[in-house]
This record gives structure tokens, C-alpha cells and sequence, in this order.
């Protein structure tokens, strides 16, 4: 397989694309034609010197992948299905999908839903699973559509697919936190806007403005707005690249019954996944009206050399 590769030798970390020759399937394995994967903050990371992000090298990064089912020794997937991986260990631990073909275990792997392509799958991939957990837990937490939301991270991928499908779902008392310079963005004109210039890190409580937040940034950000939630309301934080420390006080908690949960979509069980990928596919489908960037495998690297880890919206990789 054709492949770019991450190594680290003596802490210098290099990347470049190498041919690696495919080991023969192991029983329960999948050998995979990658037609696309998708572009994520934590990929871009794995291009980074002490990022933490890659667990051994040499390494294939990647976290998501699409593709066509070349040879199996699993029960569940023949020659031909089209299938999709996100997580696991994908381009963490494992060669991941920044590649022209992948073995993988066949329990990472899902068929790919009806009402989905392989490439409609990697504009969803990781940030559309993340995006559809934190809605979720809203949702069972009695988040409704007339309900006031707050959105961090509008413009990065999961951000961008959380607009998308609480919009399907009938929100619209959503306010989005964004930088000063997007303020005039035409896909932006319909929500409420709170600058990040103008939010106020330093009190231990601020107006109670929303009933729910939906962060994407992490960081001092998450500090900021969780005090800023109604009683009794609650929050997701999935996201770290504005940092992942933040300063903050008990009072939200004991004074307002404010509840915070982590969302993560790398370690979820089998079953979460297929529920998640079936609303996604049907009663949460939508068109995106967010930039969508399709970037062809062999300009990967160059991308990756000129660009830092910020993405907007959500950029795709063809092999086609």
C-alpha cells in the first residue's frame, strides 16, 4: 500500500510518503480500499513533534476511512461491501487511513448506512459522530427545541455538523461563540452572536444567558461559559484546541445544578455506534451549507506542511 508515513527518530518527527507491503489477514481482519478518510484537528496533531496524539511509530495517521471491502476473514463483511472506521485506534496505534489501502479489525468496521455514501460518510467521520453523541446526551438531559443554546467552535467540523443537524431538528434560539473577524459571515447570519473578545473569564459567575452549551474549543472557553448556563442546565465539552485546561469554580454546580459531560466518540461501544450512524443517515440527515474541502491523497502532505491545526469545516481526502 502507498502510504504517508510518521516517524520519530531521536525526537525529530518526519513524514513522507513510503509503498509498505500488506502482511497477510490475520482471522477476524479486513483488508480495506481506501476510497476516502477525512482531515481532523487530532490528525493534523499526529504531524506534530510531542502532540502525544501518536501512540508508537512508525505510524500511518488517520482516524477515519471509507472504502470498499478487498479480501476478509471476518463473518460480517464480504469482498465488495462498502464500509466506514472511525476511532479505535485508527492512526493512533494502528495504521489509519492516510493510506490507498488498510487491514482492519472487523469489529472497528460498519457497513455503510443506507441514505450514505463513502464520501458523504468522511463528511461526517469522527466530528459528525462526536457532534450527534453531545446532541444526544442533551437530548436525554430534556434539551428541546425551543431552549436556549449556546455553540463553541461554529466553524471547525464538529461545530459546523452541530449547526447542521440541530437546524434538521427544528432548533432555533442557538447562539453561536465566534471570532470577531466571522461576524459577518453569510452562513452565520441566522444565529444569535457572542464574540469571543467579549467573553469574561475572570468571574466565578456570570448572567445565566443559556440553557445549554454544546463546546467544541475547550480550554479557558469552557471556564468561561459554564458559568454563563442557566439553572439547572447542562453542557458537553468534546474539544480542545483552544487547550485543555481550563479554570473554573464550584459555584455553577452547587449554586445553579449545572451538569458538565466529556464527550468522546473514540471508545464508545458497537451498539452506540450503528444507533448514532442510523440517525445520521436518516431522521438527522442534512445537506451541508458549511465549507467542504476535498483534497486528493497525493497533495496531503503539502497541505499538511502549510497549514496549522486549525480546519474550517470539514476537509475530506479522495483517492479516486
Amino acid at each position: 500500500m502507498h502510504a504517508l508515513v510518521v516517524n520519530n527518530t531521536n525526537n525529530n518527527l518526519t513524514y513522507q510518503y513510503e509503498d509498505i507491503p500488506l502482511p497477510p489477514l490475520k482471522k477476524e481482519e479486513v483488508l480495506v480500499k481506501i476510497v476516502y478518510s477525512s482531515l481532523n484537528h487530532k490528525d493534523l496533531l499526529a504531524f506534530k513533534p510531542n502532540s502525544g496524539v501518536v501512540a508508537q511509530y512508525p505510524m500511518v495517521p488517520g482516524i477515519d476511512l471509507s472504502g470498499i471491502v478487498l479480501a476478509s476473514k471476518h463473518a460480517n463483511f464480504k469482498v465488495g461491501d462498502q464500509v466506514l472506521a472511525t476511532g479505535y485506534q485508527l492512526g493512533v496505534a494502528h495504521f489509519g487511513g492516510f493510506a490507498t489501502q488498510a487491514i482492519v479489525p472487523g469489529a472497528w468496521l460498519h457497513k455503510v448506512p443506507t441514505n450514505l455514501t463513502l464520501k458523504t460518510s468522511m463528511i461526517l467521520g469522527t466530528a459528525g459522530l462526536t457532534a450527534a453523541l453531545a446532541i444526544n446526551k442533551l437530548l436525554q438531559e430534556g434539551m428541546q427545541p425551543t431552549a436556549s443554546l449556546l455553540v463553541t467552535g461554529a466553524t471547525g467540523g464538529v461545530g459546523s455538523i452541530v449547526l447542521a443537524i440541530l437546524a434538521q431538528l427544528g432548533f432555533t434560539d442557538i447562539t453561536i461563540l465566534i471570532h470577531q473577524s466571522m461576524l459577518d459571515t453569510k452562513e452565520f447570519a441566522k444565529y444569535n452572536k457572542l464574540k469571543m473578545e467579549d467573553i469574561d473569564t475572570k468571574k466565578l459567575l456570570a448572567k445565566q444567558h443559556f440553557s445549554f452549551v454544546i463546546d467544541c474549543v475547550g480550554g479557558a472557553i469552557t471556564g468561561a461559559v459554564l458559568k454563563m448556563i442557566k439553572y439547572g442546565g447542562a453542557m458537553t465539552v468534546c474539544g480542545n484546541i483552544v487547550g485543555n485546561t481550563f479554570n473554573s469554580s464550584i459555584l455553577p454546580f452547587i449554586l445553579r445544578g449545572v451538569t458538565l459531560f466529556g464527550i468522546d466518540s473514540v471508545a464508545i461501544t458497537k451498539k452506540q455506534r450503528n444507533e448514532l450512524w442510523q440517525l445520521l443517515a436518516t431522521t438527522w440527515a442534512f445537506t451541508p451549507t458549511f465549507p467542504v474541502k476535498e483534497l486528493k491523497f497525493k497533495d496531503l502532505q503539502t497541505f499538511i506542511d502549510t497549514h496549522d491545526t486549525k480546519l474550517i469545516g470539514r476537509t475530506i481526502i479522495t483517492n479516486s
